[in-house]
């Protein structure tokens, strides 16, 4: 009897330990990571992040995560710093210097602040449904004038761009092409296969991805999410991309 009740004990503390093992594992790569994530895509603070899927041992042995959960702001984009990026991959694989992903899905805000910032002089503001606005001060007739004009962003290969449509001076509409540039955006890798959609509200460049079976490389998104314990050199970085 005091046999068996010894066993019974014995199982219990060996399931507690295994547990806190696990668990202390996985808060020591959530850790990682966001220290990656923090360095690679220069935020002020440390992202939040979460690696779900129990037990968690066997997955950072077999190199595969069943989920990972990140919330990032303030985050370097590319030419311009985007607000937020929140992102769920499932199925996350270790491939060469990259990785395989399952599914990956996610929502972010750049704001007009920061695409201001990037727009090399010229303002950039919410104009209205699927709309921003760029205004600024051009040369037309031989006078310094204020010009504004509206458009609608979207991805081009690895670019946000805005092409300015209806253009105005001082007020009135003025059909002279050319007038304001194009704003381009020149933003990091975005992963083949990947779904990105834009729309601008009063809060801000808002936009959303999604996409299944990516190949991530070590350019785009991996590395900086520390998700294997590889040298320094072998590092990839992890993030989500703005959208159209």
């Amino acid at each position: 009897m005091r046999r068996g009740r010894f066993w019974a004990i014995a199982a219990v503390v060996v399931v507690v330990l295994l547990l806190v093992v696990d668990r202390g594992g996985q808060m020591v790569v959530e850790g990682l990571v966001k220290e990656q994530i923090q360095k690679s895509l220069a935020t002020p603070d440390k992202p939040s992040v979460d690696m779900s899927g129990f037990p968690f041992l066997p997955q950072l042995i077999s190199q595969k995560f069943d989920d990972v959960t990140v919330d990032i702001r303030d985050a370097d984009a590319g030419q311009i710093r985007a607000e937020r990026v929140s992102a769920v991959l499932t199925g996350v694989k270790r491939e060469g210097a990259g990785a395989q992903v399952d599914s990956l899905s996610g929502t972010g805000r750049i704001s007009y602040a920061a695409a201001t910032a990037a727009a090399g002089g010229y303002a950039v503001s919410y104009g209205g449904k699927n709309l921003v606005k760029i205004s600024g001060k051009v040369r037309f007739a031989g006078q310094t004038r204020t010009a504004s004009a509206s458009g609608k962003p979207r991805i081009v290969g690895n670019e946000l761009l805005i092409r300015p449509e209806q253009v105005s001076v001082d007020g009135t509409a003025a059909p002279v092409s050319g007038l304001i540039p194009d704003i381009r955006y020149p933003l990091r890798e975005i992963p083949q296969g990947m779904t990105i959609k834009i729309n601008p509200t009063e809060a801000g460049i808002e936009f959303s991805f999604d996409g299944e079976n990516l190949m991530l490389s070590s350019a785009d998104i991996t590395a900086a999410w520390g998700l294997w314990s590889v040298s320094p050199d072998e590092t990839v970085y992890a993030r989500p991309q703005p959208a159209t």
